[in-house]
């Protein structure tokens, strides 16, 4: 599920710069933060005709993620306190790339070390479409088609499906060009760590990314023939995607026996996690993990990508001090 990229141009908190920001995630979204301290009960779109339509859709310690915003539309945000954050004018442009969802800072003693800043994560996993520009254009080798009954011409004819058979060495090779095609610092796009993959998923604080319940056909892509169109249940608090079920996701950590921890392992298999489309309820729940070798692909795994809040975006080191308390 690509989507156009977009852009927003703000002149950030009125009387308190530097300590507030307004980062695009869509092409309709922004996640807002603002100064520590400040309050946002009530955080409103003024100014602008298209005002009527946004709304905070989730909310944290000093951040909102805003949608139904319109192109062409200037914006500015008030907050209870009466910072104004903006004007603001939300634009896109043309190249589709990754909706972009934003997993805020682990509560107080729970983020893992080396995982624990918030981050941007795609909202779903990494399409045939996208991964087939990715080959052309670097002139990566193409994934082996999926034996899937019914189904011909896996990676061509279903371009918002995952893209599946791809290896590890694969989706960093990937990562690396979306790195360069974005403008971004070498590494900045990436692979999840597991402990960031499984913060994502755990939103809910429940066995599954949408809580306790058990898992049924209305909430995930499991027990079937092959993939779903990615996006086609319903998001976690955050934003994303099918975070159980569907396809497994590669992480970027070599597998250790022991509960993730970001550290690297002996160097044989690489995790897996989320459970695929092939598998039974019980290989959703948020513990289960899977191990694979890094040269392998399979067509019950894809992947999803990863990078950290843009170097000198102030909410990136606001948010972690305010959701961690250093």
């Amino acid at each position: 599920m690509s989507a156009a990229g977009a852009r927003a141009q703000s002149n950030g908190v009125a009387g308190v710069p530097g300590l507030s920001g307004i980062l695009p995630l869509t092409a309709g979204s922004v996640l807002v933060y603002w100064p520590p301290g400040s309050t946002a009960l009530r955080l409103v779109a003024e100014g602008a005709s298209g005002k009527a339509g946004v709304r905070a859709v989730r909310t944290g310690s000093g951040w909102a993620v805003m949608e139904g915003l319109l192109a062409g539309q200037d914006y500015r945000f008030r907050l209870t306190d009466g910072y104004i954050l903006g004007p603001v004018r939300f634009h896109t442009h043309g190249d589709p790339y990754v909706e972009w969802g934003f997993v805020p800072a682990p509560a107080p003693g729970v983020g893992e070390r080396g995982a624990d800043a918030p981050l941007l994560l795609s909202r779903t996993e990494i399409t045939n479409e996208l991964y087939l520009r990715y080959c052309r254009e670097a002139g990566a080798p193409y994934p082996e088609e999926p034996n899937f009954r019914d189904v011909r011409d896996y990676l061509q004819n279903y371009p918002h499906h995952p893209v599946v058979n791809v290896t590890w060495h694969g989706a960093a090779g990937f990562c690396d060009w979306l790195s360069r095609t974005l403008g971004l610092p070498p590494g900045s796009v990436r692979l999840p760590a597991e402990a960031e993959w499984e913060r994502a998923a755990r939103a809910s604080s429940g066995l599954y990314p949408w809580g306790d319940a058990r898992p049924d056909k209305t909430r995930a892509h499991y027990g079937d023939s092959r993939p779903a169109r990615v996006g086609s249940y319903p998001a976690s608090p955050d934003g994303l995607w099918d975070l159980a079920g569907n396809v497994w996701e590669w992480c970027r950590d070599w597998y250790v026996p022991e509960e993730p921890s970001g550290a690297a392992g002996e160097p044989l298999f690489k995790v897996v996690r989320g459970g695929s489309w092939a598998d039974p309820p019980d290989m959703l729940r948020m513990e289960a993990r899977g191990k694979l070798s890094p040269g392998v692909g399979l067509s019950t795994v894809g992947f999803r990508v990863a990078r950290p809040l843009p170097e000198g975006f102030p909410g990136a080191a606001a948010a972690l001090m305010d959701e961690t308390g250093k």
